[in-house]
């Protein structure tokens, strides 16, 4: 996917997950997630975030807020969503369809 760019996703029925790899530009921060130009029939999400888990490293029973803001979703119910801190690079975006479900969706993830 390229930064600020839709990414066409169709959905053929099977359940299986859809993965792209992203790179947003070095200093973006606050990106947008959107879905645009939805024919899909059923639910479905996308989420975009860090490829790799994030860890905190502070003593027992406290917590460190690693993964906070590394995660940002849409789907048939919320067409965009705004990271509230930065963006991890590298990242994914996983479309998650229902069973059954076809059609297209539009992804952007960019400034």
């Amino acid at each position: 996917m390229q930064s600020g760019v839709p990414s066409r996703f169709t959905l053929d029925g099977s359940d299986r997950y859809l993965v792209a790899p992203y790179q947003l530009p070095s200093g973006t921060i606050h990106p947008r997630f959107a879905a645009t130009g939805s024919t899909v029939t059923g639910p479905w999400d996308a989420i975009a975030g860090a490829e790799h888990i994030r860890s905190g490293a502070l003593g027992p029973g406290q917590a460190s807020g690693c993964d906070e803001n590394f995660f940002s979703s849409v789907g048939d119910e919320s067409a965009t969503s705004t990271f509230t801190d930065f963006f991890p690079n590298p990242a994914l975006v996983v479309l998650r369809p229902g069973a059954g479900v076809i059609g297209r969706v539009d992804l952007t993830l960019g400034p």
